[in-house]
């Protein structure tokens, strides 16, 4: 009897440790998860801008294309609002100079294709333009930011030129002289300013050189055109005019120009006038016509001395 009771107390004792256990266990705090709260700031920057031409002339415009990107991989942003200026007020953005954009996703881009206006007056040089962005995140937490692009203002290079023009008729042989007038007629200076004529038939032995031509000044070219002594008929050809803006940048102008060469006309031969058989006197006539003439005035020498005498005595005798 005993040992049975034994065995019962000792599986009471097991009992009894296995719950107390137990309840250790289930007493014991759970483990924690750790979390991480992204605190990065969402920006938005300038990635590259790109203008149609390579300079704004004063009073023209040109296409630009400004390129945003969100470099933020986690974060969106929203309410964003697009700002650009010149801070010296030379070049004008297109409208307003504002654009206003609802979303951008994280990690995305987006252009804004604008125009700009170079003002009469801009100074030629590189502009500082300013692209301002304001924006906020899914806290509506407010953030902006500043990125700076430059645009090159610069005068255009103009020339200009008055006659151009060869005559209407040109003589085998012959050379023609033309006399052209070249004009700067923008506000920076040309130089290696150059005409030549590149006509078929017409020989211009080489081109003639102006050089610098400063703003509102002019220079007269001269070419020297030989006529080829084989061609006839219409020929045509270009007087090329070539110079260079201050930044070196090559230009090139043509005027196509024509005419009609024709054979020269066919020069008379003049003799002299042949003598008629009349107005010549054979050897003899005129022989006669000198005895004749000598005769006569031997006779009236001695007629007029003696005649001299006569009226001497006549006077005295009265």
């Amino acid at each position: 009897m005993k040992r049975y009771l034994i065995v019962i107390l000792a599986a009471l004792l097991l009992l009894c440790g296995t719950v107390c256990a137990a309840a250790e266990d289930s007493e014991a705090p759970a483990p924690q998860v750790m979390t991480t709260v992204d605190q990065s700031t969402p920006r938005l920057m300038v990635t590259g801008y790109l203008l149609a031409e390579q300079y704004v002339e004063p009073g023209s415009s040109t296409a630009l294309t400004i390129t945003f990107k969100n470099t933020s991989n986690t974060k969106s942003i929203r309410n964003i609002k697009f700002t650009l200026s010149d801070p010296s007020g030379e070049l004008m953005p297109d409208g307003m100079g504002t654009l206003y954009l609802p979303f951008l996703a994280a990690g995305s881009t987006y252009q804004w294709n604008t125009a700009l206006t170079a003002v009469y007056t801009a100074a030629q040089g590189r502009h500082a333009m300013e692209v301002t962005a304001e924006y906020e995140d899914a806290q509506f937490q407010s953030y902006s930011a500043t990125d700076t692009i430059h645009v090159n203002v610069r005068q255009a290079a103009k020339l200009a030129y008055d006659n151009a023009v060869l005559p209407g008729v040109a003589v085998q042989g012959d050379t023609i002289t033309l006399s052209i007038n070249v004009m700067n007629t923008g506000k920076t200076a040309l130089s290696n300013v150059t005409v030549r004529c590149k006509i078929d038939g017409l020989a211009a032995g080489g081109s003639t050189f102006l050089g610098d031509l400063l703003p509102g000044q002019s220079a007269v070219a001269a070419p020297n055109l030989r006529v080829s002594d084989t061609k006839l008929g219409e020929v045509k050809g270009k007087i090329i005019f070539t110079y260079e803006d201050s930044d070196g940048k090559t230009y090139k102008k043509a005027e196509a120009v024509s005419t009609v060469i024709e054979a020269p006309a066919p020069q008379e031969q003049t003799l002299p006038p042949e003598k008629k058989k009349t107005d010549l006197l054979p050897w003899w006539a005129w022989l006669t016509v000198g005895i004749v003439g000598g005769g006569s005035v031997g006779c009236a020498v001695p007629v007029a001395v003696f005649g001299a005498k006569r009226r001497k005595e006549d006077e005295k005798r009265l």
